[in-house]
């Protein structure tokens, strides 16, 4: 199980605390983005802690890694030291700080571990997925309780792909986040990859590419239930992120009472990433897919088998992993004959008809 964690972006404190409060039902813990704050609040930072139950993340990012940080880097690296060696009694204080895979502040770090605070060690790359990810991630754990995060755009299966594969060879807490709208399903199933925790946006403000907010991912997916068990089923299309497919599919495997969840799968089109996503599919246990535009047609020459309707229209709307790969299935002609035949009460054969569109 995966820890939600709801991005608090406002510029101060008593905003932060009431976009909180809003979400606190759906959240596990809180990041306080302290580099999006007005100057005169940041004296004030050490306060907000006490102020919610939630454990705290702070963070102050600088531009470089997509945060807001107006001040000098001798300022913020600063302020961090200041608030990593801070007495403050237990349970009041913040329970992590990120502090960049660059920046090593040993006597700091040590203060706020021994206070029983834990460092997330983080690394952003806004250009892609590096090479050496795995490396820099090894590289970043400076002590054994440290928190590895990489934060890493990602803009084909490839690089989705990889980003799987990294998870697996992990050990330990750590935090993995595929930025932008590929990524999306990775931050949903962080839960079934062994993630600490993965960050999310207030429905009011996204804080980051790919960003859901804690509401829906809790309402629809079930995000705190997901664990390395949860058998997966999803959509794939492009574009896709508009579908109420996963509002319809996820309530009734809830309803089914089964451990499961329907994700959306944002894939980029060209025929590359849809192959290679079968491939990844398959790999990390996907069981079925709804096929929407533009995959239709161009998925029929990927699949292993398909059925007469699929033959027929030329078309498939669904497959499903069999003994020799993937089998496509078109549902979307029994879908409508069958309530038009229910509706009728007669043979449907010899009517006119109207397509409208």
């Amino acid at each position: 199980m995966s820890i939600l964690v709801l991005t608090c972006a406002e510029r101060t404190l008593q905003a932060n605390l009431e976009i909180l409060n809003k979400y606190g039902p759906f959240t596990g813990a809180a990041e306080l983005r302290a580099d999006r704050l007005l100057p005169e609040e940041l004296p004030l930072l050490e306060k907000f802690p006490a102020m919610t139950p939630l454990p705290v993340i702070l963070t102050i990012r600088r531009k470089a890694d997509g945060g807001a940080w107006s001040g000098t880097e001798e300022e913020r690296v600063r302020l961090l030291r200041e608030n990593l060696s801070r007495k403050i009694e237990a349970r009041k204080g913040f329970a992590f700080t990120d502090v960049e895979e660059d920046i090593f502040l040993p006597v700091e770090e040590a203060a706020f571990r021994k206070a029983g605070g834990r460092i997330i060690r983080s690394l952003y790359s806004f250009a892609g997925l590096p090479e050496n990810l795995l490396q820099r991630i090894g590289e970043g754990r400076k002590h054994p309780a440290d928190i590895p995060k990489a934060a890493v755009k990602i803009t084909s299966v490839r690089d989705l792909s990889r980003l799987f594969d990294i998870s697996l060879d992990l050990r330990g807490d750590f935090i993995l986040i595929g930025m932008g709208e590929t990524g999306i399903p990775f931050g949903i199933l962080s839960g079934r990859l062994g993630c600490f925790l993965n960050f999310f946006s207030p429905e009011e403000k996204e804080t980051a590419p790919g960003h859901f907010d804690p509401k829906t991912l809790e309402e629809v997916y079930r995000f705190s239930s997901i664990n390395r068990d949860t058998r997966v089923f999803g959509i794939i299309g492009s574009p896709v992120l508009h579908t109420k497919s996963p509002l319809i599919h996820n309530a009734g495997l809830k309803a089914l009472g089964m451990n499961a969840v329907y994700v959306p799968f944002p894939l980029p089109d060209t025929p590359e990433d849809l192959s290679g996503f079968l491939a990844l599919a398959r790999r990390i246990g996907v069981e079925a897919l709804s096929v929407t535009i533009p995959f239709k047609e161009k998925i029929l020459p990927l699949l292993a088998a398909s059925g007469a309707e699929v033959r027929a229209a030329g078309a498939c709307n669904t497959v499903s992993i069999g003994p020799g790969g993937w089998e496509g299935n078109n549902f979307d002609i029994q879908g409508f004959l069958v309530p038009l035949r229910r509706a009728l009460g007669r043979k449907i054969s010899g009517l006119m008809c109207t397509v409208l569109g």
